[in-house]
């Protein structure tokens, strides 16, 4: 049974994110399209398809791609570089800087989390014990939060399954017991 608690903390967690993670659709550089027909027939037959015009790919196409964390989300890496004593990630001697827009982003989301104080440090002892627990910051502070609500069963189950890619595991030939299986799990989560 879920306790009445947990809808209020994860309402009020979601409403102190402000920043979401979603999937993006974007060019890729020459580099990675090389990289990807290289792949196709490597193991087995194979071939790779490319939606756009050679033309395309001779004149719009960036040469390389932009370096990952550039692309990345900064929040666990920047409360890292707090714990570690490094308060000016703004003049840290990044190997690709990144933008300072993400920057900005990150910080909002740790100071939004309440494990930054108003000058950027960590919050004593909920940013340091959000530093310690090797998870992505909201999930860490919504398991650290949970104890005081008395839902901590239904969030550490929550942030089991968030941690991994799929709880369901796709054997040979077992295709019809995990359908099964799945069956199972919604009638019994449903009634």
């Amino acid at each position: 049974m879920v306790s009445p608690l947990y809808g209020s903390l994860m309402q009020g967690m979601l409403r102190h994110i402000s920043d979401i993670e979603n999937l993006v659709v974007a060019p890729i550089s020459k580099a990675s399209a090389r990289q990807r027909a290289g792949r196709a027939g490597r193991i087995r037959p194979g071939k790779c398809y490319r939606l756009y015009t050679e033309e395309y790919f001779i004149n719009e196409m960036a040469t390389e791609g932009i370096p990952e964390i550039q692309r990345s989300n900064l929040v666990s890496c920047v409360i890292q570089l707090k714990a570690l004593g490094i308060d000016n990630i703004l003049g840290f001697d990044w190997p690709a800087s990144p933008s300072p827009e993400a920057m900005v982003r990150a910080l909002e989301v740790l100071y939004s989390l309440g494990v930054l104080d108003d000058d950027a440090k960590l919050t004593s002892p909920a940013g340091f014990q959000v530093a310690e627990i090797p998870l992505d910051p909201m999930i860490s502070k919504m398991i650290l939060s949970s104890s005081q609500l008395g839902c901590s069963e239904e969030i550490i189950t929550i942030a089991a399954i968030l941690s991994i890619q799929s709880i369901w595991v796709f054997g040979r030939g077992a295709q019809k017991e995990l359908d099964e299986a799945k069956l199972r799990f919604a009638a019994a989560e449903g009634g």
